[in-house]
């Protein structure tokens, strides 16, 4: 054992050596591959791979050198498996001496066909048939004892253990009737009745419950109506009950679904701007939530008795719009640039001119980097705007990842600086800030319009968590079943 184990290590080491000298030798890959599989004594697809090797490189010499110690290693490996389990009477041990017997005809009939004459082969078809007959029969046995209980698991463990018997022994007697009968006592029906808003819903959840059962083959889904709008003086779940029964399923599931959409609309004090706050602002967020209350219920029709159900919650969203505005404190009358006296909007500010007057333009930078398009002819107009953003915003997702985070002044013409009486216009002339102050209105007003038409379009869909009801239900109940 000592000594095996030396020669391991040795290979192991050579292995690291060899391995980068191999990387572009024909038949390199399927030599690294036996190698790897040597390691772990996966000793069939190790000699197998060594002469697949061989026959991409009739010379490669590592190959050549492992060719013999892969064969004789693995040979003895699988005798003793052999020797060790070959007068056990289980299944399982007759499993691993046909498996051992297997690897043995696999690797001994391959060095035959490479007729290398390095290594010493035998036959041993026989002992792989005679195994796998004696593997059958006792799956067999253990199927037959397996189907004789009344309860559903054991007669899908006979399923399969029928299975494992035909692989092994097709030629068993009545073993395609017994499968049969017990994949037949094995399978359950499924009736699936959804009761939601509309008829669609049960179209919806009946494909997901389908879907998730589609390959579980003890679990059939059957096709089934809607009861949601029978004229009748019984509720759907006692109609969808008594359809069930009387067409023999085995299992009804009701799901049942409640949504709501609640809309969203706050408003929040915030320091503007973000990045350098030096007024007073308001944070607007205008959005909707879909929230489904979802109940279902597994009837075993055998008794009309509950066994599974619950009730749960999702949510999708909250999707929301946001933007920020530092609004006027008042009217004003000022003669500014000695143009006349008018009203003009204004805020005040304790900051300096010289500290107050580059925030103040980066306030105006998002108001100057919305773009304008060719159709609006006057930028004051907000109908103009409102088609404009109508035109261009599909969805209230698109239209608040695009427009979302804007931070402006709204509606003011002229800041003023308490520290010495001055007044720094949003503009070039008191005119352009005047101007400003419309455009900047008539866009801000738009945006909002749009994004309460957007909401108002979705807020009576049921949101995408809506769609998968069916296949969350589906995997609760996969295990009772």
């Amino acid at each position: 054992m000592t000594k095996r184990r030396y020669l391991i290590i040795l290979l192991a080491c050579s292995l690291i050596l060899v391995s980068c000298g191999t990387l572009f030798t024909a038949g390199g890959s399927e030599y690294r591959s036996a190698m790897s599989a040597y390691q772990a004594q996966e000793y069939e697809k190790a000699f197998l791979s060594l002469s697949d090797a061989l026959r991409i490189n009739p010379t490669f010499e590592e190959a050549l050198s492992m060719y013999p110690v892969v064969f004789n290693e693995g040979s003895s490996f699988y005798r003793v498996i052999i020797t060790n389990v070959g007068n056990k009477g289980d299944a399982a041990s007759a499993d691993r001496l046909w498996e051992a017997y297997k690897s043995l005809y696999a690797m001994h009939e391959r060095a035959r066909i490479d007729g290398r004459g390095v290594v010493a082969y035998e036959d041993y078809s026989h002992n792989v048939k005679t195994a796998g007959q004696k593997a059958g029969e006792l799956w067999f046995q253990e199927a037959e004892n397996l189907a004789s209980r009344p309860d559903r698991k054991s007669q899908r463990e006979a399923v399969a253990a029928y299975e494992k018997a035909k692989v092994r022994n097709p030629d068993l007697p009545n073993l395609e009737q017994r499968l049969a009968t017990a994949l037949a006592k094995a399978t359950v029906s499924l009736m699936v009745v959804g009761s939601g808003p509309d008829e669609a819903f049960h179209t919806m959840v009946l494909a997901d419950i389908k879907k998730t059962f589609a390959n579980n083959r003890f679990v059939k889904v059957v096709d089934s109506p809607s009861f949601l709008n029978v004229s009748n003086t019984k509720g759907p779940t006692e109609l969808a009950i008594e359809h069930a029964r009387a067409n023999q399923m085995n299992y009804l599931l009701e799901i049942m679904v409640y949504n709501r959409t609640e809309q969203i609309l706050t408003e929040q004090p915030v320091r503007l701007p973000r990045e350098n706050p030096l007024f007073d602002g308001i944070k607007r967020t205008m959005g909707y939530t879909i929230k489904n209350t979802v109940s279902y219920r597994l009837f075993d029709l055998r008794n009309l008795k509950v066994v599974a159900g619950n009730t749960f919650a999702s949510e999708d969203g909250p999707y929301t719009y946001d933007f920020s505005y530092v609004k006027s404190e008042g009217l004003r009358e000022l003669n500014l640039e000695n143009t006349g006296k008018r009203n003009l909007r204004f805020i005040n500010t304790k900051a300096t001119v010289d500290v107050a007057i580059p925030i103040i333009n980066q306030l105006r930078t998002e108001y100057y980097n919305i773009p304008r398009p060719e159709t609006i002819a006057d930028p004051a107009d907000q109908t103009l705007w409102t088609a404009y953003f109508k035109d261009r915003y599909r969805s209230f997702k698109d239209f608040a990842q695009q427009e979302s985070g804007k931070q402006l002044f709204y509606a003011i013409e002229v800041v003023h600086h308490l520290s010495d009486d001055s007044y720094t216009t949003l503009g070039m002339t008191v005119e352009e800030a005047v101007q400003e102050s419309k455009v900047n209105s008539a866009i801000m007003n738009a945006l909002s319009h749009t994004a309460r038409t957007l909401i108002d379009a979705e807020k009576n869909t049921r949101g995408s968590s809506y769609q998968i009801i069916g296949q969350e239900v589906g995997k609760l109940i996969k295990d009772v079943l």
